[in-house]
């Protein structure tokens, strides 16, 4: 009966160790990690931003128009189609919370450029005008034009829209 009694204190005695065992490593890997914990790295938090996006184009007219960022690509497959003129409309968004002001509008990569010289192309949203932080607008483009009428031509430009940040 005693050999079972010393074998019992044993076990007891090896459990209690593996205890102590255990809480020592943790003890001694949180006093490390706490000594030893250091900061590293730069941290930047940016307050205020803009982003312009174009998106949604609308139109009742027989246009093919596509947006590349701030660049609208506008393709006619007959140039004689704006004797009358055509319109279409963009979503323009800010979706920063800094204001921001049209920098400049401007006509690039026309297919012709004899053609370019009699097409005209009205925006709404002119040079100055101003796009609040998170604000949505409709942009009206009219293109029309005004020379003599050419056989089956067909034209391409795209419209450039250029943005800066503005503090009011």
């Amino acid at each position: 009966m005693k050999k079972s009694k010393k074998n019992n204190n044993k076990k007891y005695i090896y459990v209690i160790m593996l205890c102590i065992f255990i809480v020592l490593v943790f003890t001694i890997t949180a006093t490390y990690l706490n000594i030893f914990k250091e900061s590293r790295g730069n941290v930047s938090i940016v307050k205020n931003y803009y982003g312009v996006i174009f998106s949604n184009v609308t139109t009742n007219d027989d246009l093919s128009v596509r947006i590349n960022g701030n660049v609208i690509d506008v393709q006619l497959d007959n140039i004689n189609s704006l004797l009358t003129p055509k319109i279409f409309y963009v979503d323009v968004t800010n979706i920063g919370n800094q204001n921001v002001m049209v920098d400049g509008i401007y006509i690039s990569n026309m297919s012709n450029s004899d053609i370019g010289n009699n097409v005209i192309v009205e925006t709404s949203m002119l040079k100055s005008d101003i796009l609040k932080g998170s604000e949505q607008k409709k942009l009206k483009v009219k293109i029309s034009y005004v020379g003599l009428g050419q056989e089956n031509k067909s034209y391409k430009f795209n419209i450039n829209y250029l943005f800066k940040e503005v503090n009011l």
